[in-house]
């Protein structure tokens, strides 16, 4: 089962029969996003009642999926990967209705989770398989295409975002960073938001920058 309950109490507000959920889900525009174990179908859930939106039978896998909204039209998109005992795919998914829009082969496994930018770029990982398995490459793929824009043999592990940097570890331990060497050296003095943000919604976030 899938579960929902409240964040204060842990009363349970629904749930919804799924089977084994793999990995983390993944909340964005009131819908709830994860794979699972039995018969690996991918869930869209109704993040308010638990009901069913759509399923997608591509196989299991314990990658959380990324979710961007669309900036030139109405569709949004989900990507994981998956892969198991040999190379990997990457995926994209019509966040609406499920279908596949593009698929990237040979980049992605199972234990890795992608990140998606607002500018429209994809980060996953190659599996190096072998005697100690791993990742050996980090992948940038056009989020609207799945075509590659740039691949670095180093790292690959599930890579994070923060400052304009990409991290990610290989095989060995390794941590790498990708990214402009050159930033404005910028202080945050102090930042402030609405108290409720949603995504696709416009905001106003007032920020005191110093340079």
């Amino acid at each position: 089962h899938a579960y929902c309950v409240d964040a204060v109490s842990g009363e349970e507000i629904w749930k919804t029969p799924s089977g084994a959920v793999c990995g983390s889900v993944t909340v964005a525009d009131h819908i709830v996003y994860f794979s699972t174990y039995t018969g690996g179908k991918f869930y869209a859930l109704d993040a308010f009642n638990g009901s069913v939106i759509w399923t997608n039978t591509v196989g299991w896998t314990d990658s959380t999926p990324a979710y961007i909204p669309g900036s030139k039209s109405t569709r949004s998109y989900i990507y994981f990967t998956k892969g198991y005992s040999g190379p990997g795919t990457t995926y994209c998914l019509d966040a609406k209705t499920g279908e596949i829009v593009w698929q990237h082969g040979g980049v992605g496994y199972w234990t890795n989770s992608p990140v998606v930018t607002g500018d429209g770029k994809v980060y996953a990982g190659k599996y190096s398989g072998g005697f100690i398995p791993g990742y050996c490459g980090l992948y940038c793929l056009d989020a609207f295409t799945g075509d590659e824009l740039w691949h670095s043999d180093y790292g690959g592990s599930s890579p994070v975002i923060v400052n304009g940097f990409v991290y990610t570890i290989d095989a060995c331990g390794r941590v790498f960073a990708f990214g402009e060497d050159k930033l404005p050296d910028l202080s945050v003095l102090y930042a402030t938001a609405p108290p409720d943000l949603v995504v696709g919604k416009s905001s106003t976030i007032k920020a005191m920058i110093q340079n």
